[in-house]
């Protein structure tokens, strides 16, 4: 009868991957998913670009600048 508790509680373990130092791991899938990000990112940044809008965030950004330190 003990023999069968040990085996239970072997497989339980096993399972768990508690043993072998593997749980909370990921494992590599080979991942190319940051290169279409990066892609992607890029793309939109460009579109962004092509309209006008960089200009206009940089001036935002310049006021809000400009009233936090109190010279705008």
């Amino acid at each position: 009868m003990d023999k069968g508790r040990e085996k239970r509680k072997g497989s339980v373990k096993q399972a768990a991957g508690s043993g072998n130092g593997e749980a909370g791991r990921r494992k590599r899938r080979g991942g190319c998913g940051w290169l279409f990000g990066v892609t992607a990112g890029a793309v939109l940044f460009g579109i962004g670009a092509a309209r006008g809008e960089l200009t206009v965030i940089w001036q935002k950004a310049v006021m809000i600048c400009m009233e936090c330190i109190g010279i705008g």
